[in-house]
């Protein structure tokens, strides 16, 4: 008995120890954290005013409920300045539900922009202003500090943690492109650093399998779609049933930054929207002509609303004159737009001026022409299925801006020409360039023939006078003084010169050429060649009638007719009819060292144009593209908002410019500076080839109520209410081909570009009284001076009687500044691509 007890005891202890021994081997499931963050497009651009103020509060409101029944589900929301503001008018239920989800601390507000843009179609200081506002709009609701800072696709830049640090935000969302599993100190090209949180493109469950413990995935979506979040949460909910290896937790960012912290140190270069492409950044809102002129707008007003603030400044130091002054004096009558008489625009937003904008507590011409660049540098309008009434209210805001910042620069121009002593010529303009110093080709229109001097030394310039149908275009050359203005004289000639063109197909100047061929355009500049031509494309004709019906058929674009071509002096011109609907002509002239390229299409009928090989869609957003071969292997280097950046690696990449971007070889490269407007490109750096996307037929969508439909109260259907926007018209690129030898930094090679395509400003000057010669102006003057060509002004202001100037370091160049102005000046060190504030 007492064995088989023993035995017993034996055979139980046994089966308890292999018991324990298999719990103990069964290992605890390993945590992986998620969060989210819910994009809120209230200003969506597909959609009416009406459509955005019935639907999408009761899409936001769904999904906040759904948040309400799954209290584990935790996260951010992003409301831009100008959704903030639409809900604020249209469903304030919605903030304060939102609010209440806040303070149990399921969901964080983000850092925001004011409009929606990808902020590659902003420069620096734009994109600075814009972050700014709209995450002081959304701090000052919350009554706090916004946790993050959503990008609008994502579209990052080295130069983002600077803007994010001024902005007082925490953390950005990027796309890395690499398994980054944890927040990390991002840092900028400047040397400043923010916190990157890793994004999560796709199929986040499967990169939850092979996270490490304790790994951060945060997904993002659009809120109007809040079935890919209430899915994504059925599919946490599964996975977490069924895994035996693996749990996700939701959690905000904040909370995991404090749980787990952040890891080690990393740069990323400009790559961020690049989920279907190797490497690079691919931007869909370069595409279409209508894109590329809504750009030319946002340039100008951008450049405009720069120069008015920087003068107004700097003659408020200098001479204590207001050129800015209350929007109430202001006589300029700004357009009126009726095709926006339904459509969200800046005007039915008037708090953010006197809050946000006011200049010493008023709203002057200054803040109304800020708002409305703000407002209007909306890229949601930009070639995602937009509303042409959104096109149209978006360049009316652009022209009312650049209107109103021109009031001041001609209110400058104007105080500064009383103060000169004028005598001895005919007529006077004034000439001002908020820029380095250098060569600056001008245009006058007159309405008489005129030769110019330039008035501080009396010397003859070198102009041409000829006749349009719009009167007298004067044409001369002349060099402009650093940060300031000249004034030139014209006297009256019998008549003017006649333009004598004449058959040729090549023209030349010092070391540059340019030849056409049947199909190719050579630039040759100091041994250095690049090649031009047209991509083969498909063309859709769409009132091409056949029979009484359009043609409706894909096809191949077949050139008609042979290449025709006439020169006049430097000046080539090039006309091809490149397909039977359309036809092109291309205007080259040899200036100042460069190239300078117009081409022109125009489609006679509306026609649908795409690239050979496009997607099987109703548009491809390359469409016609002008290819532009080095024919050596080379890097790529573009300018980004407050900075540059280069590519390196070989093969093809994707890539959106600021302004110009350059193929370097070995030794020397050439400039490409598209001038009228962003444009989407692409590189291989094998070849030495670019291809500039000049623009494709996009669509958009209908002037009405698009239809929604509530499926259930989080699965919504949008009405796919897409239109062929035809082709139609006349379109322009102005294109400047600048080589240099070296490297673009030791060269300069973009500033000395950006010199030459920067905008002038024009003004006639009328005699006024005498002005005694110690109170007199000179005139030619420097406003300011730089020592350094590579540091740039961005902006200024007069603060307690001093004058604020911000800097921007171009080149990637440690570099010593002095700055000077009539009235003292200041030495200081900027870094490599640094952006800084300094008082004088």
């Amino acid at each position: 008995m007492k064995n088989r007890f023993t035995i017993l005891t034996i055979a139980l202890l046994a089966l308890f120890g292999t018991a324990t021994a298999q719990t103990a081997e069964k290992p605890a499931k390993r945590k992986v954290y998620m969060s989210y963050i819910l994009h809120g497009n209230m200003n969506y651009d597909r959609y009416v005013r009406t459509t955005l103020w019935r639907d999408f509060p009761v899409i936001y409101d769904n999904l906040l409920t759904f948040m309400d029944e799954h209290p584990d589900f935790k996260g951010q929301v992003q409301f831009s300045g100008q959704t903030l503001g639409s809900l604020q008018q249209a469903a304030p239920h919605v903030l304060d539900h939102a609010m209440r989800i806040r303070k149990r601390g399921q969901l964080n507000f983000t850092g925001t922009f004011y409009s929606e843009p990808v902020n590659v179609n902003m420069d620096g200081e734009t994109n600075y202003r814009c972050a700014l506002l709209g995450t002081r709009m959304v701090e000052d609701y919350i009554k706090d500090f916004t946790d993050g800072f959503y990008l609008q696709e994502r579209a990052y830049h080295p130069q983002l943690p600077w803007i994010l640090n001024k902005s007082s935000v925490s953390w950005t969302p990027v796309i890395t492109n690499d398994d980054s599993w944890r927040p990390f100190r991002l840092t900028g090209a400047d040397g400043s650093s923010s916190i990157c949180v890793p994004i999560t493109q796709r199929r986040p469950l499967e990169k939850v399998v092979v996270a490490p413990a304790n790994s951060l995935i945060v997904i993002e979506e659009d809120y109007e779609i809040p079935q890919k979040f209430s899915r994504t949460y059925a599919q946490v909910a599964e996975f977490n049933a069924t895994n035996q290896e693996v749990e996700v937790e939701w959690i905000t960012v904040k909370e995991y930054i404090a749980r787990f912290g952040i890891a080690d140190e990393k740069y990323i270069d400009h790559s961020a929207k690049a989920s279907d492409l190797a490497h690079g950044t691919y931007s869909r809102w370069t595409a279409d002509p209508l894109d590329i002129i809504v750009q030319d707008y946002t340039n100008k007003a951008m450049a405009d609303f720069r120069v008015a603030n920087i003068v107004d400044a700097v003659l408020r130091y200098l001479k204590g004159w207001r050129t800015d002054k209350e929007i109430s004096e202001s006589d300029l009558t700004t357009i009126c737009d009726p095709l926006a008489w339904n459509i969200e625009r800046a005007d039915l937003y008037p708090t953010v001026e006197p809050k946000y904008l006011a200049r010493e507590g008023k709203v002057t011409t200054l803040s109304r022409a800020e708002h409305l660049l703000l407002w209007a540098v909306n890229s949601d309008s930009k070639g995602w299925y937009p509303l042409y009434e959104k096109r149209s209210e978006r360049i009316t805001s652009l022209k009312n801006s650049s209107a109103l910042s021109h009031s001041i620069i001609n209110e400058a121009m104007d105080k500064i020409a009383e103060k000169v002593n004028l005598k001895g010529y005919d007529k006077y303009f004034m000439a001002l360039s908020m820029e380095q110093s250098g060569a600056k080709s001008i245009t006058l229109t007159t309405d008489r023939p005129y030769t110019i001097f330039d008035y501080a030394s009396g010397k003859a310039l070198n102009s041409r006078c000829t006749r349009t149908t719009e009167g007298y275009s004067i044409e001369f050359e002349a060099d402009m003084p650093e940060y300031g203005y000249a004034i030139f004289g014209a006297k009256r000639i019998e008549k003017a010169s006649i333009k004598e063109w004449k058959e040729g197909n090549a023209i030349s100047l010092g070391d540059i050429s340019v030849t056409a061929s049947e199909e190719k355009v050579i630039i040759n500049d100091g041994g250095r060649t690049t090649e031009l031509s047209l991509a083969p494309f498909q063309i859709k004709a769409l009132a091409e009638m056949k029979d009484g019906r359009g043609d409706g058929e894909w096809r191949p674009a077949k050139q008609y007719g042979a290449t025709r071509t006439k020169v006049c002096g430097a000046e080539l011109v090039v006309e091809r009819q490149i397909d039977w609907l359309v036809h092109m002509q291309q205007h080259f002239t040899i200036e100042d060292g460069r190239v300078l390229c117009d081409i022109s299409f125009t489609a006679p009928h509306p026609t649908v144009i795409r690239r050979l090989g496009g997607k099987a869609r109703s548009f491809d957003p390359q469409g016609l593209d002008l290819i532009i071969n080095t024919g050596k292997p080379c890097k790529t280097v573009f300018d980004i908002p407050f900075g540059m950046s280069e590519y390196t690696k070989s093969g093809v990449g994707h890539f959106c410019m600021l302004s110009m971007c350059a193929l370097e070889g070995n030794n020397g490269g050439v400039v490409v500076t598209p001038c009228t407007g962003e444009q989407g490109f692409s590189v291989d750096a094998d070849k030495g080839e670019m291809t500039l996307y000049l623009g494709a037929s996009t669509v958009s969508g209908p002037i009405r109520d698009v239809k929604i439909t509530f499926v259930t109260p989080v699965n919504v259907k949008q009405e796919p209410a897409w239109y062929l926007e035809p082709f139609h018209g006349t379109y322009n690129h102005s294109i400047v081909f600048d080589s240099y030898n070296g490297t673009w930094q030791k060269s300069n090679a973009f500033e000395q570009v950006r010199k030459v395509v920067a905008p002038i400003y024009i003004r006639e000057c009328v005699p006024g009284a005498k002005v005694a010669k110690s109170n007199a102006m000179a005139p030619r003057m420097s406003l300011i001076e730089s020592s350094a060509e590579n540091v740039e002004i961005t902006s200024a202001e007069v603060k307690d009687g001093k004058l604020s100037v911000r800097f921007n370091e171009r080149t990637g160049t440690k570099s010593a500044v002095k700055l000077s102005t009539p009235k003292g000046g200041v030495e200081f060190e900027i870094q490599p691509f640094g952006i800084v504030n300094k008082s004088l």
